[in-house]
């Protein structure tokens, strides 16, 4: 078989056995790698593996802002990552709409968050409310909801 890349036009061609095939899944990650980069927010970050998904997808992303309560979790995620990760803030619960809307000028690219594990954990260092009962709860609430 063959491969042809039509860059310009953002295609992507398959020749076999004579008979050529267009290949869209390809094409849409050739555009994304040529569109600018952006930049996701990732609440209650954990591992990023939205992040790895994105950029095997073909997305170019110039940074990720992250709030992230671990802090051996953002060690490791700056260490992983470098200058693409921002630590924004180590609670869900200080997040302000404005600041993140004043990080992201052209918009974002993508968003994620996940239910913060420690309102669930039983590795947590104080014994305060726990499960729903506990505000950090919220972020899975409202996307749950």
């Amino acid at each position: 078989y063959r491969m042809m890349l039509d860059l310009e036009g953002s295609r992507v061609y398959v020749r076999a056995g004579g008979e050529t095939v267009r290949l869209d899944v390809l094409s849409e990650v050739v555009k994304r790698m040529k569109q600018a980069p952006g930049t996701v927010l990732s609440l209650c970050a954990g591992l990023l593996v939205e992040l790895y998904v994105m950029l095997e997808l073909g997305y170019r992303i110039d940074r990720v802002l992250v709030v992230e309560e671990c802090l051996v979790m953002c060690d490791m995620l700056l260490k992983t990552h470098g200058t693409m990760i921002q630590i924004m803030s180590h609670g869900v619960l200080t997040v302000v709409d404005e600041d993140v809307i004043g990080l992201c000028p052209g918009g974002l690219l993508a968003g994620f968050a996940g239910p913060p594990c420690t309102p669930w954990s039983c590795l947590r260092d104080d014994r305060g409310a726990m499960g729903f009962d506990d505000p950090r709860s919220m972020v899975f609430k409202k996307c749950a909801g």
